[in-house]
């Protein structure tokens, strides 16, 4: 399971990943979110 992407709906935000060829979306804090980015994760755009 490799996190691709941090997504952002509204004030939500989500580590989306793939499994099998199904995404998944993991819904975290936005003090995780932040230190994710900081991290090196990207955005989902």
């Amino acid at each position: 399971m490799v996190v691709t992407c941090i997504a952002q709906v509204t004030d939500q935000f989500f580590l989306v990943t793939e499994f099998d060829g199904v995404e998944i979306r993991i819904h975290i804090s936005a003090q995780l979110a932040a230190i994710l980015k900081a991290l090196g994760v990207p955005s989902c755009e």
